[in-house]
């Protein structure tokens, strides 16, 4: 299932429902987004790993983060997978 930004819904063959994604390309930070969708991950998770409140990881994702603060980020990622 490719990983995109906006979701809906639609039917398989078989009449089942599914989640599709749609992903705008001018967002920021696509590649933790993405990651985030791929994973089944939600932001109050990365919150949490991380110490910090959900608004505040929603807020810090409206702009291109800098290398060192995407570490934390896939770090967070990585330790909630590992933890599932």
């Amino acid at each position: 299932m490719p990983a995109e930004l906006f979701k809906y819904r639609c039917r398989s063959g078989g009449g089942k429902e599914k989640a599709m994604y749609r992903i705008r390309h001018d967002v920021a930070n696509k590649d933790i987004r993405i990651a985030c969708i791929e994973e089944g991950i939600k932001f109050w998770q990365i919150a949490q790993q991380l110490g910090e409140r959900p608004e505040t990881i929603s807020r810090k994702l409206r702009t291109e983060l800098s290398p060192e603060e995407k570490k934390f980020f896939f770090k967070a990622i990585e330790l909630i997978i590992r933890g599932k």
